[in-house]
């Protein structure tokens, strides 16, 4: 019960400082460092209005929090408008170089 009122309290800053602007397309990436791999991270990427963005993100910490992971710490970074297009678009390389590194590779 202590960690969804500590969710419900990020919810409502969230929501609260949420920055004006005409177009409300949001991205809002879920940041997971992992002490055990330094170079790596984990994101989870939500998208929709400002407030579709902040709940999903909110909820998943949640779950996260509830499963004990991670033990280093959750960060989360917004994109609006033509940057949150911008992400996408580098995501999208991102995966199709990797998924080409592995098929490049032996034994995958």
């Amino acid at each position: 019960m202590k960690s969804k009122l500590k969710h419900d309290a990020l919810l409502k800053q969230l929501l609260k400082i949420k920055p004006k602007g005409k177009e409300d397309f949001w991205l809002f990436s879920l940041v997971i460092d992992d002490p055990n791999h330094p170079t790596w991270e984990q994101r989870f990427a939500f998208i929709g209005t400002y407030e579709q963005g902040a709940r999903d993100c909110v909820a998943m910490t949640h779950v996260l929090a509830c499963r004990g992971f991670p033990k280093s710490g959750i960060r989360i970074e917004t994109y609006h408008g033509e940057a949150a297009r911008r992400y996408l678009a580098e995501s999208v390389k991102q995966e199709t170089r990797y998924q080409q590194e592995r098929t490049g590779q032996p034994n995958n």
